[in-house]
């Protein structure tokens, strides 16, 4: 359980990286206020659910539903 929690951690840092970016270059690009919000929020949830899902995949004793792995995306978001 350590393990995967770290994993997350871990993957979840590299992907906030490339979410972080994604969101600012969005921003730059001056898309209306709803398309913008709801643009990075499916950015931010999919990378989220990105990291959590590859560390279900590297680690074998846990293994987590897509479902489960969705809600946590959105819980994390």
């Amino acid at each position: 359980m350590c393990l995967f929690l770290f994993l997350i951690f871990v993957f979840g840092s590299i992907t906030e990286f490339f979410s972080k970016a994604l969101i600012f270059l969005m921003k730059n690009a001056r898309l209306n206020r709803v398309l913008f919000i709801t643009s990075a929020a499916f950015v931010d949830i999919f990378f989220t659910f990105l990291s959590v899902y590859i560390a279900d995949l590297l680690v074998s004793g846990i293994t987590v539903s897509i479902l489960a792995v969705t809600l946590l995306s959105v819980l994390f978001f």
